[in-house]
Order: structure tokens, then sequence, then C-alpha cells
């Protein structure tokens, strides 16, 4: 995770740059705080927000670029836009920003997820904000900051994963590992790690007790079923299927090997793991049967074609979280192997999510 300081300006322009990115729908607002009255208000304007600012910027006229502007960034997915809104307030509370009016955007335009924050320089009580060696201020709160999160998101992360229903500890693996998690087996526990190192454990019963619970829900299974061959003759590719089911039905599709041998489906919906081959073939699934319907970019199916479920708000948010559409390499299995094998095998490197 990082932090960037931008640029100061009389004028306050990040306000101004932030909405436009919200009108393009690349962003979005998630709160306006301490901006007294205009809290009261609806339909604001980006106008209304600048004025503000400008009338507590004016309690201290010496200040000259009284706009504070920052950024804060994850590597890809690995922070939503609420878990990057919480840090965002305590960064700013640490810079000594708290009880300035402030505004948080989050962008979702590039590959990392990241949220702006716009303040004035100005206090309250007209005082300036200290600005004195800020840059290595600004490093040293967000380690202070994610050094006290980091133990409570390794908890959130490894409780979510043993909510979901699996059937291997292969596939219990794949949950944690999408998060960007690496998991070592120990005698009696697993390890799970980051980049920092060590985070958390797991101990050893706890997975074998939800294996033991998963039944198989054919249901769900019919479900997916129906959804993959419903939609498989508009993609003229397996990929543009994958990322297709995955943004819209939660489905989050793992190819193993280069090239494939089998697959995975961890239904984040639904909370359950599936082998592929428990919805359809490999084969099956990489079929394209009507290639004068295909298209490569999901994107271009009209919106009338989606299920009522995909109107939810949950999917309306967009907020990342499991939008993410990895497709395993590196991992040797086939069809017919039970993904149990994998425990059996050392991963050599860095296991990437790549397409087929």
């Amino acid at each position: 995770m990082i932090v960037k300081i931008l640029g100061s300006s009389a004028d306050f322009s990040g306000v101004k740059y932030n909405t436009r990115k919200i009108e393009r729908d690349k962003g979005e607002l998630i709160k306006a705080v301490n901006f007294g009255p205009l809290e009261g208000m609806a339909n604001l304007r980006p106008q209304d927000y600048i004025n503000y600012f400008r009338s507590i910027a004016s309690l201290n006229t010496r200040v000259r670029s009284p706009q504070f502007h920052a950024v804060i960034s994850c590597k890809g997915r690995t922070n939503s836009r609420e878990e990057l809104a919480e840090i965002a307030d305590k960064w700013l509370k640490g810079m000594g920003y708290g009880e300035n009016p402030y505004m948080l955007i989050f962008h979702k335009d590039t590959a990392n997820n990241h949220i702006h924050m716009v303040s004035t320089r100005v206090g309250l009580d007209g005082k300036k904000v200290s600005d004195s060696h800020e840059r290595l201020k600004a490093y040293r709160v967000l380690g202070e900051i994610n050094g006290t999160d980091l133990k409570t998101k390794v908890e959130k992360d490894i409780a979510e994963s043993l909510s979901y229903h699996f059937s291997t500890l292969a596939q219990w693996k794949l949950i944690l590992e999408g998060k960007g998690y690496s998991i070592q087996a120990e005698k009696d526990h697993f390890k799970v790690f980051r980049s920092a190192g060590e985070e958390g454990q797991v101990k050893l019963s706890q997975v074998n007790q939800r294996i033991a619970e998963r039944e198989k829900d054919t249901g769900r299974i019919m479900q997916i079923r129906a959804l993959i061959h419903k939609y498989q003759d508009r993609f003229d590719n397996p990929n543009a299927l994958a990322e297709f089911i995955s943004t819209r039905f939660f489905l989050e599709t793992i190819f193993h090997g280069t090239p494939a041998y089998g697959y995975t489906i961890i239904d984040h919906k639904g909370k359950q793991v599936f082998k592929g081959s428990e919805i359809v073939s490999l084969a099956e699934f990489t079929d394209s049967p009507s290639a004068a319907k295909n298209v490569s970019n999901p994107e271009q199916l009209p919106t009338d074609t989606w299920p009522i479920e995909a109107e939810s708000p949950l999917l309306e948010n967009r907020n990342g979280e499991i939008t993410r559409i990895p497709l395993y390499s590196g991992l040797n299995i086939s069809i017919d192997q039970d993904d149990e094998a994998l425990n059996a095998k050392r991963r050599r490197g860095k296991l990437g999510r790549n397409r087929l």
C-alpha cells in the first residue's frame, strides 16, 4: 500500500478533478465529512463543497494554496472501497485533518483500487495544519495504521475462507490465495503469509471439519451449469465467458495448468467451491457452439440479456472485491484428478492467475 500527497492549489481543483471521475462512472463519492450545514442538504454541487472549503481557508489568508489532496492505493483489489475509506479516515486523523472538512472519493478506473482525499490545510481554528516533513509523516502514519489493522484483516479473511463450503484442502487454499496469501502446511496447522511474513495461523482440524461438513449442493450445480450453457455461445473464447460469469454472477473460474488440464469454480455468492467437472467438463466449458453470435468482450452484451439477479445492488456497486477473473497457471492436474492431489505437489515459484 502506498500514499502520495498531490499538489496544493488555491482553487481546490481536486474537487473538480474527482467530480469528473464520478461523472464518467470512474469514481464514487464515499463520504463528505465535517461540512457543517451542507451535511443536511441534498443535491449538492461540486461548487458547494469548493465554496465551503474556501470559507474555512479564508480564516488564514497567509496560506496561499490551502488545498490538501492525497491518494492511498493498494495492490490490485487487496482492499475494498470500504476498507480503503476506513484507512483514509484514520490516516487523515493521524495527519491532523480529522476535524477539517474532507471528501473521500474511491476510484475504480485502474488495476489498483485507490481512494482520493481532498481537504483544506486550514483548520476550523484558523491555524494551518503542520506540513513539517509531511511526506515522511504520511508513510509513518500509514504504516502505523496497517500495523494496527493487519491482524484484524487477516483474521477476517481467514474466518471468511472458513465460511465457504469446500471438499478439499486445495479448494480452501484457493480462496485465500485469491486474496494474495500464501499458505504453508505445518504439522497441525497452516501458516498464512503475505509479503510482510507470517500473518496468521489456521488449525488443520478447523479445515478438516469444514471439509467433513460439506454436502454436495446439486441445486446450485444445476443453476451454474444452466448459466454456462445459456451464455457460452455468446463468447468466442473461454476467458471471455469466465470474465462474464465472474463479473455478473460472482463465479470465479480458475484454470489449472498451461495448457489447462482442469478448472475450479469459486461461487462467491453462494460461498461454495466446486471442482469444475462437477459443473461441466473442461472440454464442454471451452466449447463455443455458435461462432456467429460470439463476442470477445462481455460489455458488448446488451444489459437486458442479463438475468434479474444481475441487477442486484451488490453488482451495481462494482467495488472490485470479487470481480477479478484470475485463471490459474502452474498447477499440474488433470481433468479427473481430484484437487486434493495438489497438496502433494510442491509449487515452483509464485503462482500466477493467467488467462488460457
